[in-house]
């Protein structure tokens, strides 16, 4: 299940600008909306149909003591939440811009669906290798790396206007930005959270991972109103930077030394 749930993802989020790009530019952008809502309307009715036959959940016997404070307390768990709220809104950014740069070039939907389409391809190859690139470089340091790849990324990408540099582009920077970087924040935030306390510790990342959600498009599109769509790359890739900066095992060891 713990493999197959991130390939589903994957799955989707390639599936999806296709079928959207494709379907804008044949039959319009009604009918793209209500294909979607197809789709959308699939879960309900497969819950309805076999949703008693999901696995229920194990009640842990042992009750967690204390409240945020001293799940905050924890070493690791800030600075994953941190990195956490950081690459999701790198991510909205990167899907909201990257097709409003490819219309401004004069891509049709159909090459952005497949520009965007590269993005959730790469998780396919590098989750196949994950573990193997752990067991040399350490969970710290190759989510420092993936996301100093992802800001690489995100400076080159405005430099392009064909679709094959750019779904390249968007390849590579998948491969650190959901490939990478999203197994490992999951990894971190278990590993570092106390024994019996997981299931807090990822709706902590969750309620950040929203809230960062909600704040984001305002302050971005302020920004992006104010300088314009080639300095969001820019924004975005010191967003990255700054993740990567955060994320080096420096940062890991001094705060495991302060505990």
């Amino acid at each position: 299940m713990q493999t197959r749930l991130p390939s589903a993802y994957s799955a989707a989020n390639f599936v999806g600008p296709l079928i959207a790009g494709f379907t804008i530019d044949h039959s319009g952008y009604a009918m793209a909306c209500l294909y979607i809502a197809i789709f959308s309307m699939a879960p309900s009715l497969m819950l309805l149909v076999r949703g008693s036959g999901l696995p229920e959940g194990e009640r842990n016997e042992t009750p967690a003591t204390g409240g945020i404070e001293t799940l905050l307390a924890e070493p690791g768990i800030k600075k994953v939440l941190a990195a956490s709220g950081l690459l999701l809104t790198g991510q909205d950014l990167y899907r909201v811009y990257m097709p409003v740069y490819g219309h401004d070039i004069g891509l049709s939907a159909t090459d952005i669906g497949i520009i965007l389409a590269a993005f959730p391809a790469a998780s396919f190859f590098v989750r196949l290798i994950l573990q193997y690139l752990i067991s040399i470089f350490k969970e710290d340091r190759l989510l420092a790396v993936a996301f100093y790849v992802t800001a690489v990324c995100l400076l080159l990408m405005p430099l392009f206007t064909t679709t094959l540099m750019l779904s390249v582009v968007s390849f590579i920077l998948g491969l650190g930005m959901v490939g990478c970087s999203q197994p490992i924040i999951t990894m971190l935030m278990f590993s570092n959270s106390p024994k019996g306390r997981s299931g807090e510790a990822m709706g902590l990342r969750m309620t950040v991972v929203h809230f960062t959600r909600l704040l984001g498009p305002v302050v971005f599109g302020a920004i992006g109103s104010a300088f314009g769509l080639l300095h969001m790359f820019w924004f975005n890739a010191l967003m990255m930077s700054a993740g990567g900066w955060l994320s080096r095992p420096e940062t890991a060891n001094r705060a495991g030394s302060d505990r």
